[in-house]
């Protein structure tokens, strides 16, 4: 009885790592975020905020140089992102850098943003 419980034990913990590590390996576009609300600065989308991990990643889908407060904070607008979500909830984005013609202009007295382009959007 032992051997066997000790069997589905190491099995239970197997398929459970397994499972994690599936869960971590997004494609090269795709992030999970936390939702933080709409934004009132430019670029003029939702506001967003990337984990730690991903700031490599992340750096071929921005047009500007990553500022020391970004690393800290790490918040972009998520332009074209379009669904209801409420703050702090988890989000799972597939983005792409803007292209030439669609980087932002900026006024000068508005909070401005790392921006990214929204492909798809999923709710965690």
């Amino acid at each position: 009885m032992k051997a066997i419980l000790l069997k589905l034990i190491i099995l239970s913990l197997l398929f459970g790592l397994l499972a994690c590590d599936k869960a971590e390996r997004l494609e090269e576009d795709v992030f999970r975020v936390t939702f933080l609300g709409e934004g009132n600065g430019c670029p003029s989308g939702p506001l967003v905020r990337f984990g730690k991990n991903d700031i490599d990643r992340l750096e071929r889908f921005v047009h500007v140089e990553f500022s020391e407060g970004f690393g800290d904070q790490r918040v972009i607008s998520a332009v074209n992102l379009k669904g209801a979500y409420r703050e702090g909830q988890t989000v799972t984005l597939k983005i792409r850098k803007f292209t030439d013609e669609e980087v932002p202009f900026c006024l000068a007295h508005v909070p401005w943003y790392v921006g990214v382009y929204v492909l798809e959007e999923y709710a965690d």
